[in-house]
């Protein structure tokens, strides 16, 4: 029974200052995902303005794709839609916690400068030329 507890033979034990350099990493990668996403929300909400009516419109929306196409890609973008919503009516940002679709919008404004996906993106605010 104790035998989950022992240390597999072919485990790797890690040095303290391999972790503390791995953290580091860490933090500069988490840093960067939230700057790229930051900047990308900004220059969204400066072309489409986040009114409580485009939020739930928004949400509503990803709840369709969601009816349409059933997949966890589109739950985290419901939690983000619906923490964009309650962040509009509470300033609490919620939103942050759907991880997926912030590193997502994130990594889609640092390839290309839009947080929407290619097909998705109408190139009027954010500077898309491809």
């Amino acid at each position: 029974m104790a035998d989950f507890l022992k240390i597999p033979d072919d485990c790797n034990l890690r040095l303290t200052s391999d972790i503390i350099r791995r953290e580091a990493d860490l933090i500069k990668y988490m840093n960067k995902i939230w700057q790229n996403y930051e900047k990308g929300m900004a220059v969204f909400d400066n072309c489409h303005c986040p009114t409580v009516q485009s939020q739930w419109l928004a949400l509503k929306d990803e709840i369709g794709e969601f009816v349409r196409e059933p997949n966890l890609s589109e739950i985290w973008d419901i939690f983000h839609a619906a923490g964009r919503l309650f962040y509009k009516l509470t300033g609490i940002p919620f939103n942050l916690l759907a991880y997926p679709t912030v590193r997502k919008h994130s990594q889609r404004f640092e390839e290309y400068g839009c947080i929407r996906s290619i097909r998705n993106c109408e190139g009027k605010c954010c500077g898309k030329n491809s």
